[in-house]
């Protein structure tokens, strides 16, 4: 089944890296009014918390794969 593209939670974090690349383009274009502009930043701002939760989870994963290679020596 299709991502939808609404549905951030199922979006990996090659998806969300380049949505915001998008964004920070936008950001850059004087073409951009301040309260589009504003809105754009708000969005990177909730995309950046995304990634960073994605880079939590994998590191948390990590960490549990370590630990049962651990004890499994």
């Amino acid at each position: 089944m299709p991502k939808s593209s609404t549905d951030s939670s199922s979006k990996t974090y090659h998806d969300l890296s380049h949505e915001l690349d998008e964004l920070m383009a936008k950001l850059q274009d004087p073409e951009v009014g301040i309260d589009e502009a504003v809105q754009v930043f708000e969005n990177a701002l909730k995309l950046i918390q995304k990634l960073e939760d994605h880079l939590e989870n994998a590191e948390n994963h990590i960490l549990e794969l370590k630990a049962k290679f651990i004890e499994g020596e």
